[in-house]
C-alpha cells in the first residue's frame, strides 16, 4: 500500500473448501456443525500462515463461529495429503490446486468461497448457497507500478492491461484456470486493496496471529 502504485486488477478466483473422501458430512452446513460439537479436536491444514488459504479458513471459522486447531504445512500438496488420508479434517485452499484432487475423488469438495460457481467446479455450491453469506472470500490478482510513477503513466496502462484482461477472458484463457476477469478503474482498485489489507488484518488479528 505504501511502496508500489497501484494500475489495474485483472482477476479474481474462489478457493475451494474439502474435508476427507471417507467423512460423512455431505455440505458445508454439516461441517459447521460438526466441528462445533468436537470443540477443538476439527483440525484445519494451512499451507501457509498468513496466505489466502489461511486467511479463508479463519474467516470460515468466524462465519461458523467454531474453533479450528490450525496446522501449518510446507504448501498444498502435503496438506491436500493429510485431508485425502484422513489425518485432517478440513482444508481450504485455490480451487485451481485442489480440482483435480477432488475430481479424482481423493478430497470431497463441499464449498467454494466465490460470490458465484467457479466454471471449472459448477457443481460445488459457493458457501452463500450453504447458509454462510458473510463467507466470500477469493484470491485476487493485480499489476503495479513503482511508487511514484506519474498518473498519466498509470491510467494509460490501466486502460491497456483491462482491454488485454478482457481479451484474455474472450479467449477463454482465464476460466480455464478458474479466474474471474476484473476490468475496474485505478481508484476502484485501490479501495479494494485497502479494503482486503483491512479485513485481512482484522482476521489475522482476532486470531493472535504473530509473523515469523
Amino acid at each position: 500500500m505504501t511502496d508500489f502504485t497501484p494500475v489495474a486488477r485483472t482477476g479474481e478466483a474462489p478457493l475451494l473448501i474439502v474435508i476427507p473422501p471417507t467423512a460423512p458430512q455431505k455440505n458445508l452446513r454439516e461441517v459447521i456443525d460438526a466441528a462445533g460439537k468436537s470443540g477443538n479436536h476439527w483440525n484445519a491444514a494451512i499451507p501457509a500462515l498468513g496466505a489466502p488459504s489461511h486467511l479463508a479458513t479463519l474467516l470460515l471459522a468466524k462465519q461458523g463461529k467454531v474453533n479450528f486447531t490450525m496446522t501449518p504445512y510446507r504448501g498444498t500438496a502435503p496438506a491436500a495429503t493429510d485431508v485425502a488420508g484422513g489425518h485432517v479434517q478440513v482444508l481450504v485452499d485455490s480451487i485451481i490446486s485442489l480440482q483435480p484432487m477432488a475430481k479424482g475423488g481423493r478430497v470431497k469438495p463441499i464449498a467454494q468461497t466465490g460470490a458465484k460457481r467457479s466454471s471449472i467446479a459448477p457443481d460445488v455450491p459457493t458457501a452463500a448457497e450453504s447458509g454462510y453469506p458473510g463467507l466470500v472470500y477469493v484470491s485476487w490478482y493485480g499489476v503495479w507500478a513503482p511508487k511514484g510513477t506519474p498518473d498519466d503513466r498509470v491510467q494509460f496502462l490501466n486502460k491497456a492491461i483491462n482491454k488485454a484482461t478482457e481479451e484474455l477472458a474472450k479467449a477463454g484463457s482465464l476460466a480455464s484456470l478458474g479466474v474471474e476477469p476484473v476490468v475496474e478503474s485505478v481508484d476502484t482498485f485501490r479501495k479494494y486493496i485497502a479494503s482486503d489489507v483491512a479485513q485481512s488484518a482484522g482476521l489475522l488479528k482476532e486470531a493472535g496471529f504473530k509473523p515469523e
